[in-house]
């Protein structure tokens, strides 16, 4: 008796979507596996044996990711969405369906997703982070209003995670960041820090002076030739650009190409995927509609044993898995903190402070913000 074929569907080829492509590919439960994404592919030959013999469509220059970038008036990169093909929408309640429709939030899409054009700061969250509840309780802060609570895992179950994703990625950083803020670690970072940026060293040199304890910020940037990608040419366009050498560890030169090279896993460029057919119950996908390239009719992937995981916004959420598709990892926990990771945590925000130097200090070569601390982290022994 012929055995049934076993697909996955994953809906996204960003950060998660990758990442969740080799782990499928690797785990040998799914005869195929598809990833359906819905932007374009900048990298031609992304599955060939040899890195080098890929090209991709990216190069260092600010008009063409800039000015030219499509049709909406906010636009910054080459392949975020088009605000009149393409609008995204925004609510402050779950009371309304939609409060504006058009420019805002935008992601690009592409092949690797939004993280291709990231500066790629690989910092692990830290063990105080999973139980800011307790924290808060502890130094007296009044958070009855906010929805915070403690993590349903802790740091120590995701270690192991960190340690190989960091493996799978290929992130440089320092033999040690400086006791007491960091978190535990299993082992050393894949790759030294890279050569820092002169402003960087300026501002290392006068954090020193009052007390401060800088270190090289960990970073998904090549400081080295690493598993057949060449070392960053510190050429200085990070963030907000795409990677012309592949120094850059985006999810597509790193996992995505890894999860294609063996030979399971095939990817879907423009695919628009409009809608997940649910079966009795709402616990299981029996369908997954979508619109391939030629935006014609709609194709649907229709088979009993179909895994969907898809994508939410920059983060990556956790999909319909069985218990027996994930290893020895507990799917319910996972669940639960996705959910509370999702709340707490969907948008990041960063600060954006100034100074005055007494001397030029350009920002055209080095690695972006190559220069991090924990100083002013919550609960610094935590």
């Amino acid at each position: 008796m012929a055995t049934k074929s076993k697909t996955a569907v994953i809906i996204g080829s960003g950060a998660g979507g990758s990442m969740a492509a080799l782990a499928l590919a690797q785990s040998g439960r799914f005869d195929r596996i598809t990833v359906l994404e819905k932007g374009p592919n900048y990298y031609q030959g992304l599955g060939r044996p040899n890195f080098s013999d890929m090209s991709v469509a990216f190069s260092n220059d600010e008009i063409k990711f800039g000015q030219r970038a499509g049709s909406g008036a906010s636009s910054d990169s080459l392949d975020d969405p088009d605000v009149l093909l393409d609008p995204r929408s925004f609510r402050t309640s779950t009371g309304v369906a939609r409060e504006f429709v058009g420019d805002v939030q935008s992601l690009p899409q592409l092949v690797g997703g939004g993280l291709t054009h990231a500066d790629w700061k690989a910092r692990r969250l830290r063990p105080a982070d999973f139980r800011l509840k307790t924290l808060a309780d502890q130094f007296g802060y009044n958070i009855t209003n906010s929805t915070t609570v403690d993590w349903p895992i802790s740091y120590d179950d995701l270690e192991p995670f960190y340690a190989l994703a960091e493996q799978i990625i290929g992130v440089q950083g320092p033999a040690q960041l400086p006791a007491p803020f960091a978190p535990r670690r299993s082992g050393p970072y894949p790759m030294p820090p890279g050569v820092p940026q002169f402003v960087a060293k300026l501002i290392t040199a006068g954090a020193e002076q009052v007390g401060l304890s800088p270190f090289p910020a960990p970073t998904g940037i090549t400081s080295r030739p690493y598993r057949g990608r060449p070392a960053c040419n510190d050429c200085g366009f990070d963030v907000g650009f795409a990677c012309p050498i592949g120094a850059k560890s985006t999810p597509a030169v790193t996992a995505l190409r890894d999860a294609l090279l063996t030979g399971r896993v095939s990817l879907r460029p423009d695919s628009h995927v409009f809608r997940l057919n649910m079966g009795k119950g709402g616990r299981e996908v029996e369908s997954v509609a979508f619109l391939d390239e030629d935006g014609g009719s709609a194709r649907r992937f229709e088979k009993r044993e179909i895994t969907a995981i898809r994508e939410k916004g920059k983060l990556a959420g956790f999909g319909l898995l069985d218990s027996s598709d994930a290893a020895d990892f507990n799917v319910g926990r996972a669940f639960r903190a996705a959910a509370q990771f999702l709340r707490n945590f969907g948008k990041f925000h960063g600060a954006a402070p100034q100074s005055v130097l007494a001397l030029r200090a350009s920002l055209a070569q080095g690695q972006e913000g190559s220069t991090g601390g924990l100083d002013y982290s919550l609960n610094r022994r935590g």
